[in-house]
């Protein structure tokens, strides 16, 4: 019994020592060769690391700031496409065996000096090394250089995270056609870049005088010679210039294309203001009173409203339509146009005294050209007297400027006529070279007057 009781023991001692050396051999084998998570799989971009051995070499990640990245140096950049580094835009292509990697949306190009990264059409190459596709007109965008493409051939750029024209609406316009945005004529514009302005006009200097010196302050969209600024901010056909089909006449300025030169469209009633760059309405002309509407009245005239016989004196009110009438302190001449009445206010070459009714500058005051003259108010002119000398006198006093500067026209009172004296009657007049007088209508004094 005893002896039995022994044997039972050992080998229940026997068969535990055994399962312990089992259990400790699985538990080294377990140490020495089943690796654990860490180390079984390797640091992927953007994981946690401690060291480069964290992180997965064979994909180029190396440990950066406790983090798997790409090489620092801008070299490399991480590939979604590929989940690994890879060549960075604009630099060396990155060989791995026969392959060439490089960044998505990028190829590797042959450059004869070596071979580089390059963003395929319609991408550009951002500040990180990546391609990103190029934004359109409108369209969101990265605050980056090219986002918007380049800014130099299109004026399109990313601005607050959106691709618009450079200088703003209130100055360009994007052409859909062209794609890019162009500045409106009289507007501001982009010197050195490509073909910055609208057709017919160029980015041309604007210049302030200070203290004698010009200096330029910037740049604006000017019509070329020959082309005139449109409401539209556009640059058409000026006064003048040959047109056709293809380039119109200003129509802003009420030109016309006749026998293939612009002119006034009506110029039986218009002039050409040289001053505004407009046609105008001579006096008598027919106009609106409303200043938006076709041309307005010529310089010192006024649209009034016409005065109809008929019932209501306001209906030429109602209708809208005036008629162009020398403005107060003016007198009209033969002409239609309008030049400044008795007493007023005048300049030698600049502010001109009607000389059709025998005014003239006289200590800057429109005054009758010779004191022997009468002034008629119905008339709005100097008139001679009876038996006093008429017509296109000259004077030498170099007060009156243009085309009949030295001449004045001297009318007769009344009904007299101005008639020419014998070839044997004198001269008369101080300073005036007289050739004809004023006399009565029939006056047997007219005898041989031709």
């Amino acid at each position: 019994m005893s002896l039995q009781k022994n044997k039972g023991d050992y080998w229940k001692r026997e068969q535990l020592s055994f399962l312990t050396l089992i259990l400790s051999s699985l538990l080294l084998l377990q140490s020495q060769w089943i690796p654990t998570v860490e180390s079984r799989v390797a640091g992927q971009y953007d994981d946690y690391c401690t060291d480069n051995v964290d992180c997965s070499s064979i994909q180029g990640f190396l440990c950066h700031n406790r983090r798997c990245k790409c090489a620092p140096g801008g070299e490399t950049v991480f590939s979604i496409s590929r989940n690994r580094c890879v060549g960075a835009a604009g630099r060396e292509c990155l060989r791995s065996g026969n392959e060439t990697l490089c960044a998505d949306n990028s190829i590797c190009r042959d450059y004869n000096y070596m071979f580089l990264c390059s963003c395929k059409e319609n991408y550009y190459q951002s500040k990180n090394g990546n391609c990103y596709k190029i934004a359109k007109y409108g369209e969101s965008c990265r605050e980056e250089d090219y986002a918007c493409g380049d800014p130099v051939t299109t004026s399109v750029s990313c601005i607050d995270r959106k691709c618009k024209c450079l200088l703003g609406e209130e100055n360009q316009y994007y052409d859909q056609s062209e794609g890019k945005c162009y500045s409106h004529a009289g507007s501001a514009c982009l010197f050195h870049y490509q073909n910055p302005c609208s057709n017919n006009s160029y980015c041309g200097e604007i210049a302030e005088n200070i203290n004698g010196a010009s200096f330029v302050i910037g740049h604006k969209c000017l019509c070329k010679h020959g082309y005139s600024y449109t409401k539209s901010r556009k640059c058409q056909v000026g006064f003048g210039s040959v047109c056709n089909t293809e380039n119109s006449c200003n129509y802003d300025h009420f030109l016309g294309c006749m026998n293939g030169i612009c002119q006034c469209r009506n110029p039986l009633n218009e002039v050409y203001d040289e001053k505004t760059g407009e046609c105008t309405l001579l006096v008598g002309s027919r106009c609106s009173l409303a200043l938006e509407t076709g041309p307005k009245c010529l310089t010192n005239a006024e649209c009034l409203p016409l005065r109809s016989s008929s019932s209501s004196s306001n209906s030429s009110v109602t209708s809208g339509t005036g008629i162009c009438q020398c403005s107060s302190g003016f007198s009209v001449t033969p002409m239609n146009t309008c030049l400044l009445d008795l007493n007023q206010k005048c300049q030698p070459g600049v502010k001109l005294c009607n000389y059709f009714n025998a005014l003239t500058c006289v200590n800057e005051t429109c005054s009758c050209v010779d004191s022997s003259l009468s002034y008629d108010k119905s008339s709005k002119s100097c008139v001679a007297l009876l038996s006093k000398p008429c017509g296109h006198i000259q004077v030498f006093d170099n007060t009156n400027s243009g085309d009949d500067a030295n001449e004045i026209v001297v009318l007769c009172e009344g009904n007299a006529i101005c008639a020419k004296i014998h070839a044997h009657s004198p001269a008369s007049g101080n300073g005036v070279n007289a050739k004809r007088i004023c006399r009565n209508p029939g006056s047997s004094k007219n005898s041989g007057v031709n």
